[in-house]
């Protein structure tokens, strides 16, 4: 038996138990499956009360928005005071396998919002909500972050979406680079939100972690090759 037979059996086996855990725990926390014929495929997606997200503001450079119900970036006023929010977004890593080869890993983010000349959805008011995804390189507490403590970031492999085309627009964005990074360095610390022009009025706003919308949080799609190596 060649090592990527071993390999793609053992994956299975372990994709098998890490689904009947989240059965029996009744969580939808992540969930793992995997297709004869097709890319073992693991997806992740916060069951509402654990997800890892937060909002910052320069407007209260102190204050700490964890467990918000939106993820995004903005460019606003605030009682005419003009400010940005950059968000953070992060998931539990610990259901795949050490050395699982990713192929593809895809982010969805899903839009909420219901009018352009809002703060809390898809706004082009002022122009581009064009917003960069990047991975975030140090680590990062949703319960102590603020403005002032924003950890840091690189460009490599970040990501560039919209502008949008509404204010309820949903994504699937390719962040395959930067996950096969993260699992590679064991620096699994997410993604960072900005807006690629800080003029207000913008905002890229999608539903967070923690909305009661289980359809409409964040889901991170990891698809995995059989073979023990990474596709191109």
């Amino acid at each position: 038996m060649n090592n990527a037979r071993i390999w793609q059996r053992s994956f299975a086996s372990t994709l098998a138990v890490i689904t009947l855990a989240a059965l029996a725990a009744g969580g939808v926390a992540c969930s793992a499956t995997d297709t004869v014929g097709s890319q073992p495929t693991i997806v992740l997606r916060p069951n509402g009360t654990d997800g890892i997200v937060s909002l910052v503001g320069s407007v209260s450079p102190d204050q700490t928005n964890p467990d918000y119900m939106l993820v995004g970036a903005s460019a606003w006023t605030w009682s005419g005071s003009p400010g940005v929010q950059h968000g953070y977004l992060d998931f539990d890593f610990s259901s795949v396998p050490a050395g699982a080869p990713v192929a593809t890993a895809i982010l969805t983010l899903t839009g909420v919002g219901t009018s352009n000349d809002s703060l809390f959805a898809e706004s082009t008011l002022s122009g581009s909500n064009a917003t960069t995804i990047s991975r975030v390189t140090s680590a990062w507490d949703e319960a102590t972050l603020t403005w002032n403590n924003q950890p840091t970031t690189t460009s490599d492999g970040a990501v560039v979406i919209g502008p949008s085309t509404s204010p309820d627009e949903s994504f699937d964005v390719d962040v395959t680079a930067q996950v096969r990074t993260m699992l590679s360095n064991g620096q699994t610390y997410g993604f960072a939100f900005q807006l690629v022009d800080e003029t207000y009025y913008r905002s890229m706003m999608f539903a967070g972690s923690n909305n009661p919308n289980a359809d409409a949080r964040p889901q991170l799609t990891l698809h995995l090759t059989g073979d023990g190596g990474a596709a191109d």
